[in-house]
């Protein structure tokens, strides 16, 4: 049980880290192939939210994308100044 657990925070950690950095591009102005990095991402974060669908189940799955969510807007709400903190941003709940 603790390793699913642990496997299902590394996920989430993963979906995270996926949407904060398509996110970060919005703030680089030198970027030059923005949109194909934003979808590179966004079909990572798929994958990994299927794999947390297979682990935890829908609803499961849907409940704890909807609490990263949640900490992801408080943070950004938050600013403190940084940009790295200012690029942060909610990762979507939908189900693929």
């Amino acid at each position: 049980m603790q390793e699913n657990r642990s496997e299902v925070a590394r996920v989430l950690q993963q979906i995270e880290a996926e949407y904060q950095a398509a996110q970060r591009v919005f703030h680089d102005p030198g970027f030059s192939s923005a949109h194909a990095f934003i979808t590179a991402r966004q079909e990572r974060i798929a994958e990994y939210v299927g794999t947390l669908r297979e682990q935890v189940g829908d609803q499961e799955a849907y409940t704890l994308l909807t609490t990263l969510t949640t900490q992801e807007k408080s943070n950004h709400a938050q600013p403190t100044g940084n940009t790295a903190d200012a690029a942060s941003a909610c990762p979507a709940t939908s189900m693929p």
